[in-house]
């Protein structure tokens, strides 16, 4: 075979079988995750064996009925009733013990089993008495709470003490059978996986359990409990023991169904050659239409306009008209007979009245503009463009070539069947495939029609009040009017002594 001696052949060979040797070692020892704790060896049950198995302790016992002797799905708000119905003695120490298996995980709550004195779920002491769920992480993590008399924000409020089986061991493997034991014993807790105890610790005075406590199995108060399956779940009177514990998995692990020791793997054979190509990938989609333009924005307001210019002064106002004549004064007496002398002068008239005044000047100019009202209410958006055409189809890449067909290895020696093993967790997700070529953009649909005006915006401030004209020239005064007429002529004076005439005439009239 390819010009190898028996010699190169033989050592080639012993090679491969040390380096398969090293291989398995090391995946036994450090590549699989090794549990503490002990597996029962398989992935389903003889049901009845199961059934044999919690029968073993010789407690006093009540077993739910829907799990008895098969795997029970658990539902929501699945089964209820009273501890007194149980017929126990006491309720306060109590065992609970039941075979689960986890299918897969989930990102909600799964409640397992629910004990409660009033009725309610959280977080009162007395609510959780105790309760059991699934971590909602896609994990098997399991959450047991209780009551306690801690005092502390951490807990609740003693309300909601408890564990998380995190804490103590790791995680048990989806789709196989586990027996779980919860025991309460006054104030201690102990908690087992098949025979190992993981925890085994005392709280501060947990609280009890009495006839009118109510059981739930599958509580009312969380959403699903797909992929949880349970078997022979069973509540006890009083304290399971760790011999008790063991006989219970000693009973199962004897079961007809247990297979002998996995084989050892077979060799690996070579690698197949490549495949054919694949198909061209299906026709990406079609470019999404393009978008509607949106609304081009509202211009901005202009400026007030300049103030105008100071208006010219009004003309004068036209003269007044003259006041009326004065009255006429009463006509005087007539003078008796005597000395002529003149009277004295009458009063002169009363003023006559002021002219009435001037037309008034041209009005100012106009003040300025006051500031622009606020902007109306938009008015409603256009109607939709239509949708732009779609676009091209895209080019197919070329086929690449294949790939020369390796040389046939050696038949390797087949290896004993090896049990089946555990499922494993599904391998993450491909990566997404290339997207295909977008498609043209569409086409810019028209422009929508423009909405109607909004409403007149409120009217501006009054403008400032124009300046005051110059007030109009003074009309000329009214004529006076014509002096009153000669007072009454007083009374005669004495007659004087005669005098002596030094020119001859003597006085002898009066002049009028």
């Amino acid at each position: 075979m390819l010009g190898l001696s028996n010699k190169q052949i033989i050592f080639i060979l012993a090679i491969l079988i040390v380096l398969i040797l090293l291989y398995l070692c090391y995946q036994y020892f450090f590549s699989n995750e090794k549990e503490n704790f002990d597996e029962l060896g398989f992935t389903d049950i003889n049901t009845n064996t199961m059934n044999a198995a919690v029968n073993t302790p010789s407690n006093k016992k009540w077993i739910f009925p829907n799990s008895k002797d098969t795997w029970h799905v658990l539902k929501v708000n699945d089964y209820k009733m009273r501890l007194g119905d149980m017929n126990f003695s006491q309720y306060n120490n109590i065992s609970i013990s039941f075979f689960i298996k986890i299918n897969s995980g989930m990102g909600s709550w799964r409640n397992i089993f629910h004990f409660t004195q009033d009725g309610n779920n959280c977080c009162q002491r007395g609510q959780r008495i105790p309760a059991m769920w699934v971590w909602p992480d896609g994990s098997t993590n399991l959450h047991i709470r209780f009551s306690t008399k801690d005092n502390t924000e951490e807990t609740g409020y003693g309300g909601n003490d408890g564990i998380n089986s995190k804490d103590f061991m790791g995680n048990i493997a989806f789709g196989r059978p586990y027996l779980i034991t919860l025991v309460f014993d006054g104030d201690n807790f102990n908690f087992y996986v098949n025979k190992s105890k993981f925890c085994d610790k005392n709280f501060n005075n947990i609280i009890g359990r009495d006839a009118n406590t109510i059981m739930y199995i599958g509580d009312p108060w969380h959403s699903e409990n797909y992929g949880l399956l349970i078997s022979n779940f069973t509540v006890y009177e009083g304290v399971l023991t760790q011999d008790d514990v063991n006989n219970m998995v000693d009973k199962v692990q004897g079961s007809a169904f247990i297979p002998g020791p996995p084989g050892s793997p077979g060799q690996n054979g070579n690698p197949g050659p490549p495949g054919s190509p694949g198909p061209a990938g299906p026709q990406g989609a079609s470019g999404l239409p393009g978008s509607p333009g949106t609304n081009g924005t509202n211009g901005q307001s202009g400026h007030p306009g300049p103030k105008g210019d100071k208006g010219n002064n009004g003309d004068p106002g036209s003269p007044g008209s003259p006041g009326p004549t004065g009255a006429q004064g009463p006509e005087g007496l007539p003078g008796g007979s005597g000395k002529s002398i003149p009277g004295p002068i009458g009063p002169a008239g009363s003023k006559g009245d002021k002219g009435d005044p001037g037309p008034m000047g041209p009005v100012g100019p106009m003040g300025p503009m006051g500031p622009e009202g606020l902007p109306g209410v938009a008015g409603q958006m256009g109607p939709e463009g239509p949708a732009g055409p779609m676009g091209g189809q895209g080019p197919i890449g070329p086929i690449g070539p294949m790939g020369p067909k390796g040389d046939q290895g050696s038949q390797g020696i087949p290896g004993r069947p090896g049990e089946k093993g555990a499922t494993g967790d599904p391998g993450p997700a491909g990566p997404l495939g290339p997207a295909g070529i977008a498609g043209a953009a569409g086409a810019v649909g028209a422009p929508g029609t423009i909405g109607p005006p909004g409403p007149e915006g409120p009217k501006g401030d009054k403008g400032d009040q124009g300046s005051k004209g110059d007030p109009g020239m003074t009309g000329p005064l009214g004529p006076v009017g014509p002096n009153g007429r000669i007072g009454d002529v007083g009374p005669p004076g004495s007659v004087g002594s005669p005098g002596g005439s030094t020119s001859g005439f003597s006085y002898d009239s009066v002049t009028k």
